[in-house]
C-alpha cells in the first residue's frame, strides 16, 4: 500500500514521531474507508493521477485529511528542500493550503520563502473552526494573507481539536449548571451553609491536590496551599505571580527566584538486583535554556484568551494549565501549581462565581485516567529524547533537541479529561457536602432541643451517625453506652435518619426538575 500524508512524510523523511489518530493510505475505490485499529483509523484514498508523490504535495494531502499537527510539520521543515516547496506554492499561490503551508514555514522556522506577497485577495483562517478551538481575534498576516486563529504563539502552541467526542461536549454548561444549581440551593438553605460547605471544598482540593503528589499533608503545608487557593483569579497571572505562589506552596528552603535553572525530571528511585539504585525516568521536562521563552509564550497565550470571550473557560483553563506541567519551570510545586491554575483561570473567566469546583479530588479518585491523559505527551518525549544521566551529581544532561514537541502538543484528550473531572467534582463532592452540611445543621438543631451537649460532643456524635447511614455501629454504640442511656442513643438515630431521609427527598425531588426541564429543552430542540 501507498502511504499518504503523515504517513508518507514520517517515513521519507525518516521522521520519529508518535502516531497520529488517522493514517493515510491509497486503495481502490472511489470512496473514503475507515478501519478501526484501536484508537487509529486507517483512511483510503482513491488513486488521482494528478497527485504527486513528493515532499510538497503531500504535505498538502497530510493538511487536507489529516489536519495540522504543528509537531509533524515543524519536523518536516526540519528536513524539507525550500527550493521545491517554493515552487509548488508558487504553482497555485492563492489556494488556501498552500497559502498555510507557506505561512507555517515562516512561522515556525523564521526564514522567508522566495514568494511576492499576495496583494489582491482575501483573508482567511488558518484554522477551522468547525474543527479546531480557535482565536476570534487572530493575528492577520498581510503577506500570505492568513489569520492566525491558533490558540498560542510560536513558543507555545497547543493545538485542542473538536473531534470526536469532545465535538459533543458544551465546554460552559458544566460551570453553568454548577451555579445555576447553587442559586436554586440558595432558596432552600441559608448563606452561611454554602459558606460552611465552600470552606470545607477549599480544604478538600487542598489535601487531594498534596496527596496526587503522594506526599503527606502536613498541616503547615495544607495551610499554604489552602491560602493560595483562597486567592485564585484575584491576580493577574505574571511571571513574578507564578514565583510568589511557587513560594507559598512548597517550603521556604525550596521557594524558587526565577525559573529553573537545572534540568528537571519526573521519576521514581528503583532498586537494582545488587542492591543499588537507578532512577526510573518517567518524564523529562523541556531544556533549561527553553524555559524562559516558552513561559513567556505561556503567558502571552494566557493574556491573549482572556481577551476570547468565545473561548470556553475550560479550553482556556486545560490549555493554560497543562502546558505549565508539561514545561515545568520550577524546581519544585509545578504539578501543585497546575491544578492551582485551573481555578485560577476559571475564576479570571467568571468572576462572579464565589464557589469552587475541587476538581483534584475528582483527579485523585481517577488516578489512572490522570496518568494516561499525562502519558498522551510525556510517553512520546521519553521515547524520542536524548540524554545522559549522572549518578554522582543526581544529575542529566539532555543531548537532543525536541523542543517541538513541548512547544506544539495536542491536548485534546487533556480537555476531555478536565471536563469529566468538573463534572464529577461538581455532582459528587460539591453537591454532597452541601446535603451534608443540610443534614447536619437538621440533626444539630434537634440535638439542641433535646439533650444539653458540648458543641465538641455534638459534632462527634453527629458525624458518627451521618458517615453511617444514621445509626451507630456496634462498637460506637458500646463506648457511648458509658454517657448515655440506650433510649437516648436510639432517639440520636431517629433524628439522623430522618434528616437522611429528608435529604435523600430533597435530592430526588430536584432530579426530577433537572428530568423535566432536559426533557422540555429537547421537545424544543430542532
Amino acid at each position: 500500500m501507498q502511504p499518504l500524508g503523515y504517513t508518507y512524510l514520517l517515513q521519507e523523511l525518516e521522521i520519529e514521531l508518535p502516531k497520529l489518530g488517522i493514517e493515510l493510505y491509497q486503495g481502490k475505490g472511489n470512496r473514503d474507508q475507515k478501519v478501526n485499529y484501536g484508537h487509529t483509523v486507517t483512511k483510503y484514498l482513491a488513486a488521482n493521477k494528478s497527485s504527486k508523490i513528493n515532499v510538497p504535495a503531500q504535505l498538502e494531502m497530510a493538511i487536507k485529511h489529516q489536519g495540522i499537527r504543528l509537531q509533524y510539520i515543524a519536523m518536516v521543515y526540519d528536513k524539507i528542500d525550500v527550493a521545491e516547496l517554493t515552487k509548488f506554492v508558487k504553482e497555485r499561490q492563492l489556494s488556501k493550503i498552500r497559502r498555510a503551508m507557506w505561512f507555517l514555514f515562516e512561522w515556525l522556522t523564521g526564514e522567508r520563502l522566495d514568494i511576492k506577497d499576495l496583494k489582491s485577495t482575501g483573508y482567511v483562517n488558518l484554522l477551522d473552526p468547525q474543527f479546531y478551538f480557535t482565536r476570534d481575534n487572530g493575528n492577520k498576516c498581510p503577506r500570505t494573507k492568513i489569520i492566525n486563529n491558533m490558540l498560542g504563539n510560536r513558543q507555545c502552541c497547543p493545538m485542542i481539536r473538536k473531534t470526536g467526542i469532545v465535538g459533543t461536549l458544551d465546554m460552559d454548561k458544566t460551570l453553568a449548571d454548577a451555579e445555576e444549581k447553587l442559586k436554586d440551593l440558595n432558596r432552600y438553605i441559608s448563606t452561611d451553609q454554602i459558606g460552611r460547605s465552600l470552606n470545607y471544598l477549599y480544604l478538600k482540593e487542598t489535601k487531594s491536590s498534596t496527596e496526587i503528589e503522594r506526599e503527606d499533608s502536613s498541616q503547615s503545608k495544607t495551610s499554604r496551599f489552602y491560602q493560595v487557593l483562597k486567592t485564585a483569579g484575584s491576580i493577574p497571572l505574571t511571571k513574578q505571580r507564578l514565583i510568589t505562589i511557587q513560594n507559598q506552596i512548597v517550603p521556604t528552603s525550596r521557594g524558587d527566584t526565577d525559573y529553573r535553572k537545572d534540568e528537571i525530571w519526573v521519576g521514581e528511585s528503583m532498586r537494582e538486583m545488587g542492591g543499588g539504585t537507578y532512577e526510573n525516568y518517567h518524564y523529562i521536562a523541556p531544556k533549561k535554556e527553553c524555559v524562559s521563552d516558552m513561559m513567556n509564550g505561556l503567558l502571552e497565550m494566557h493574556n491573549a484568551l482572556l481577551h476570547e470571550p468565545n473561548i470556553p473557560p475550560l479550553v482556556h483553563a486545560t490549555a493554560v494549565s497543562f502546558m505549565f506541567v508539561y514545561i515545568h519551570p520550577f524546581s519544585d510545586g509545578n504539578g501543585r501549581t497546575h491544578r492551582y491554575l485551573i481555578h485560577d483561570i476559571l475564576k479570571s473567566r467568571s468572576p462572579k462565581n464565589n464557589f469552587i469546583v475541587p476538581v483534584s479530588s475528582a483527579i485523585l479518585n481517577n488516578m489512572s485516567e490522570y496518568d494516561r491523559v499525562l502519558e498522551t505527551v510525556s510517553k512520546p518525549v521519553m521515547a524520542l529524547i536524548q540524554y545522559e544521566s549522572c549518578d554522582k551529581t543526581d544529575s542529566i544532561e539532555i543531548l537532543s533537541d525536541n523542543r517541538h514537541l513541548y512547544q506544539f502538543p495536542d491536548l485534546t484528550e487533556h480537555l476531555i479529561f478536565i471536563h469529566k473531572m468538573m463534572h464529577i467534582a461538581f455532582s459528587e463532592d460539591l453537591l454532597n457536602e452541601i446535603f451534608y452540611v443540610i443534614m447536619f445543621d437538621s440533626v444539630k438543631k434537634s440535638f439542641n432541643e433535646t439533650f444539653d451537649l458540648s458543641e465538641k460532643r455534638l459534632g462527634q456524635l453527629i458525624n458518627v451517625l451521618l458517615q453511617n447511614e444514621g445509626k451507630f455501629s456496634n462498637t460506637k454504640r458500646k463506648k457511648f453506652q458509658q454517657e448515655y442511656t440506650d433510649e437516648e442513643l436510639n432517639q440520636m438515630e431517629t433524628f439522623a435518619v430522618e434528616a437522611i431521609g429528608l435529604i435523600k427527598a430533597f435530592k430526588s425531588s430536584l432530579a426530577k426538575v433537572d428530568t423535566s426541564e432536559d426533557r422540555e429543552r429537547s421537545e424544543v430542540a430542532p
